[in-house]
């Protein structure tokens, strides 16, 4: 297990929108990328995806860029749902409903029914609200699911060929990403998988890098 580190913007470019790419050349099943969108994402990953967990503690381990974290056999355990997985608050509109309110239900009854009602003896608190859908629609995620992985918000490459999604810059013209390598289990093909990280502006490759992973 190890961390892949790059750099994706420039300072000197005039494009307010890029898109980062990972193809995949070679790939093998045991090779598991998750990538750290650091703050190009937001809070987006929390705010949906399934939780990963494994026995390895992901989050507790201490990953200098480039070093290499040798690990038993990882054991997943998925978990759906948004990122707090039933618990902590939905984004969005809170209605707090004072005890004793009363809501009337308009069903199609027979007549001389009594109508049906809603009463809420204690003060209730209704979150309405989404885990984050609009934003993944606005990020053009392909090939990239947001999950928390013991505890670290990432987006789980999914894609086998190609995964893709778009950064935009304000302020803010370079940033730092990496990917999370989690080969398991290792099979020692003698082989190596190959993976390019691309960033493209208007459809043109402006920069890129190769990792190359023996599995």
């Amino acid at each position: 297990m190890f961390q892949y580190r790059f750099q994706v913007g420039n300072a000197l470019q005039a494009a307010q929108e890029s898109e980062l790419r990972i193809v995949a050349e070679r790939h093998f099943d045991e090779v598991h990328l998750f990538l750290d969108p650091a703050s190009m994402v937001d809070d987006l990953v929390t705010a949906a995806g399934d939780r990963i967990s494994t026995n390895v503690g992901v989050a507790q381990a201490a990953l200098a860029g480039g070093a290499i974290r040798t690990i038993p056999a990882v054991q997943w355990q998925r978990h759906a749902g948004g990122g707090g997985g039933g618990g902590g608050t939905l984004p969005g509109v809170t209605v707090v409903l004072p005890a004793g309110t009363e809501i009337g239900l308009a069903p199609t009854l027979p007549a001389g029914a009594a109508a049906l009602r809603l009463r809420f003896p204690v003060e209730t608190r209704i979150e309405v609200g989404s885990r984050g859908h609009a934003a993944l629609e606005r990020l053009g995620l392909r090939g990239l699911a947001p999950v928390t992985l013991d505890g670290l918000p990432l987006l789980e490459v999914t894609g086998r060929q190609e995964a893709s999604l778009r950064l935009s810059w304000g302020a803010v013209r370079s940033a730092v990403l990496s990917l999370l390598v989690i080969v398991s289990p290792y099979r020692g093909r003698g082989q190596d998988a190959l993976y390019h990280v691309v960033e493209a502006v208007g459809g043109r490759v402006v920069g890129g890098s190769s990792l190359q992973i023996r599995a």
